[in-house]
């Protein structure tokens, strides 16, 4: 069976009944620097975010990552390439659609890929200005900045405070026990 996108409804019906399932991606470059975007969309509009996104019904974990990053960012990384962060709880009040009656609830891979130089990413139609005002929809947040973004996602700021940061972990964000992520 191949990958496929659902429908505006059906997707709107899993939403509200189930939790999604995505990747996120860390990226590192040659200064240890983390790329963020500003994201466009609900959920979490107008807050700095890590690249990612949704895995298909029927899409290898492997082809999704490929896929993820490709549209996301432009990179092309093997997710061998990729260590595994662990796994991850976002939760949100709204949803894309703007329905009033439920919120998002992501189930999410964080993956921390290292990328050479400070090659800029080529983002995609879900992200604007970055922090500086300047044209590229990304920042490169370097590790332990105190610099306050207007806001980082608080779904996000498992990735920020843990990874980025060094810091404690947000309430609003909290990591998964699961037997991979305690294996390692």
């Amino acid at each position: 069976m191949s990958a496929n996108f659902l429908n505006h409804d059906d997707l709107g019906t899993v939403i509200r009944l189930a939790p999604l399932v995505a990747i996120d991606f860390v990226i590192r470059n040659a200064r240890d620097e983390v790329i963020l975007g500003l994201r466009n969309n609900e959920p979490a509009k107008d807050c700095y975010f890590v690249p990612g996104g949704m895995i298909l019904k029927n899409e290898r974990l492997a082809d999704a990552f490929s896929r993820l990053l490709k549209t996301e960012t432009g990179y092309a990384v093997s997710i061998d390439d990729a260590r595994l962060i662990g796994a991850f709880e976002h939760f949100y009040e709204n949803n894309r659609f703007g329905a009033p009656d439920y919120g998002t609830h992501y189930v999410v891979l964080g993956y921390e890929i290292r990328v050479a130089g400070a090659a800029e990413p080529q983002p995609d139609d879900q992200h604007s200005a970055n922090c500086a005002g300047g044209r590229s929809p990304n920042y490169w947040l370097p590790t332990g900045c105190t610099k306050t973004l207007k806001p980082i996602s608080a779904a996000d700021g498992s990735y920020a405070s843990m990874t980025i940061l060094g810091a404690g972990r947000p309430d609003t964000a909290r990591p998964s026990r699961t037997r991979a992520a305690m294996a390692r």
